[in-house]
């Protein structure tokens, strides 16, 4: 990257169910061992949130925060922003 001329990266933005795999469990091994590496190669590091797209166990622990189409689908989990973002079980689990 840095032969590249890469000087920042964005880090992190769908992270959530590696950060978290389990609704009790937190890992940030991973991510550290990124950090370190682009700090030792001079790369900046644009840190973003993980929630753009939740983590499988707190779908299947709240499928209400599915998005529902307009014709009343439900959407399964695992895209972008696949989250109503406006429900307490959601924002009680990304403080």
């Amino acid at each position: 990257m840095r032969e590249a001329g890469v000087n920042i990266v964005n880090l992190g933005i769908f992270s959530w169910a590696q950060v978290q795999p389990a609704a009790d469990e937190w890992s940030f091994d991973w991510l550290d061992d990124v950090l370190d590496l682009l700090y030792d190669n001079g790369i900046a590091v644009d840190l973003a949130t993980g929630t753009a797209s939740p983590p499988p166990w707190l779908t299947a622990l709240h499928p209400e925060i599915l998005p529902v189409t307009a014709d009343g689908r439900v959407l399964s989990p695992g895209g972008r922003q696949q989250l109503a973002t406006d429900l307490a079980c959601v924002s009680g689990n990304t403080r």
